[in-house]
């Protein structure tokens, strides 16, 4: 997925931090690389862009368990 990018706003995203709450995050080539606060303005779109308006759905992190029970292993 060389050169994809793509721009969420327009809902709460979360991102458990400091600032807790982002206005907009940019994603490219499947990994987080801007995250604005709130009141920070979209970046300038760039050819070949999407831009998600969430319409006030919610983005999470994505929530991986990543511990293991040895007896079972």
């Amino acid at each position: 997925m060389s050169g994809t990018r793509l721009v969420l706003f327009g809902g709460p995203i979360h991102t458990f931090d400091n600032p807790p709450e982002a206005s907009s995050v940019v994603i490219e080539d499947g990994w987080i690389t801007a995250v604005r606060p709130p009141g920070v303005p979209l970046p300038e779109p760039v050819a070949g862009e999407r831009r998600l308006d969430l319409a006030g759905r919610t983005v999470l992190p994505g929530f991986i368990d990543a511990h293991t029970h040895f007896i079972h292993w």
